[in-house]
């Protein structure tokens, strides 16, 4: 007969093994290595070429390529959209337009992008 605790047929009451041993190693602890700040949150990523430069020259003029004109405004918004979402894509492809907008709104605040937008400004008036 068997006892209260039951170990039915095949089974062994042998403590188990967990290597909880005296030869037994700790796992090493988990290293924690610097956590490199991204790219967007400095302003020189965007002081770049890819940057506010593309926005004020190379969207403009692909929107006027694919531009219908009058009648067709919210067709033309959502082109244009599109053309920024492409931006943010190219420069941040790993976070949402949404969130690379924010950044580019907080960052639009420092004193080198307002020099670069004031900058790209004059040349506009200029030609």
């Amino acid at each position: 007969a068997q006892g209260a605790q039951g170990v039915g047929e095949g089974e062994s009451r042998e403590p188990e093994d967990n290597d909880a041993g005296a030869g037994a190693k700790p796992p090493p602890p988990a290293k924690k290595g610097k956590v490199r700040p991204p790219k967007f949150t400095t302003v020189d990523h965007l002081l770049g070429p890819e940057g506010i430069a593309h926005v004020a020259n190379v969207i403009p003029e692909k929107f006027a390529e694919i531009a219908k004109g009058p009648g067709h405004e919210l067709g033309d918004f959502a082109r244009l959209m599109g053309l920024y979402r492409d931006w943010t894509r190219k420069m941040y492809p790993y976070t949402t337009h949404e969130e690379v907008m924010l950044k580019v709104k907080r960052l639009s605040k420092t004193r080198e992008m307002r020099a670069c937008v004031r900058e790209i400004k004059e040349r506009e008036r200029i030609e």
